[in-house]
């Protein structure tokens, strides 16, 4: 018989269900499925699996939650992204730089990650009145560096971030700049984008403000939002021709007033620069 189908015994004409053999790529879904919450019963039906086989190769990963851990029910404000405030449009600009959202064929899901600044996430959590988890992995390419993560399963909130933020999945290249959003609001967006994606240095007397983003519209509508408020020339954006990367530069003393424009309480005060 298939592997793809459940092995049926007949022993003294009683049916017996044995677990199926599934190959480590199937292994690695069931894992990765399971520690994201999902139930033995729904990973059985997405994957075509016996609950058996399921629950096998769950106890053999060690991955089997307690009865406390199983019935734990994740909370999250749904409401978050559906009205524009500063936090919200810093949040979203944040997700368009670090986020995204991951779907496939049983849901969607809202992902951000992070190598050194898991209390920003713990902010996130606390702003979406939420008590998800924040899990950590090592970086496979920087081994000295953790991977700071937080995947939060809820449609409501996944839909108005891209109703109201142009945040899809698979955004990197292809994001545009919520023009629909309140101008007011601009800088608190265009900040959370900087956390993300962007960084800020002083050599000497001269300043380096740099944001880097795979969408072009994206760049350019900020260099647009910042030559307006921030007393700006415009400069060429830069394409790196390998990784089709974009990158949007200022390197004067007028970055001062980039970085007093996008200021506010909640930002991420590594990345904050003291202009004297």
């Amino acid at each position: 018989m298939s592997n793809n189908f459940p092995y049926i015994k007949n022993i003294n004409n009683f049916i017996f269900i044995m677990p199926q053999k599934i190959s480590n790529k199937k292994n690695k879904e069931i894992c990765r499925m399971y520690k994201d919450g999902i139930s033995c019963q729904k990973i059985s039906v997405a994957l075509g699996l016996n609950k058996k086989t399921i629950n096998k190769y769950v106890h053999q990963s060690n991955l089997m939650r307690n009865l406390s851990e199983a019935c734990k029910k994740y909370k999250v404000n749904s409401n978050f992204f559906s009205t524009y405030t500063p936090k919200s449009c810093y949040w979203a600009g944040f997700i368009a730089g670090d986020g995204c959202i991951i779907k496939n064929h049983y849901k969607e899901a809202l992902t951000i990650s992070t190598t050194n600044d898991r209390n920003h996430l713990k902010m996130f959590i606390k702003d979406l009145d939420s008590n998800y988890s924040i899990n950590s992995y090592k970086n496979n390419i920087y081994k000295h560096k953790i991977i700071y993560t937080i995947k939060i399963h809820d449609q409501k909130l996944i839909n108005d971030l891209l109703n109201n933020f142009n945040i899809t999945p698979r955004k990197s290249l292809t994001i545009r700049y919520p023009i629909q959003m309140p101008q007011k609001f601009n800088r608190y967006f265009i900040r959370g984008l900087f956390d993300a994606d962007g960084n800020i240095r002083k050599d000497g007397n001269r300043f380096h403000f740099r944001i880097i983003s795979g969408s072009l519209n994206l760049l350019q509508t900020v260099q647009n939002i910042l030559i307006k408020n921030c007393n700006l020339n415009q400069t060429k954006i830069y394409i790196d021709k390998n990784s089709n990367a974009k990158q949007l530069e200022y390197n004067s003393k007028k970055v001062c007033f980039i970085m007093n424009f996008l200021s506010m309480p909640f930002a991420l005060s590594r990345k904050n620069l003291r202009c004297l």
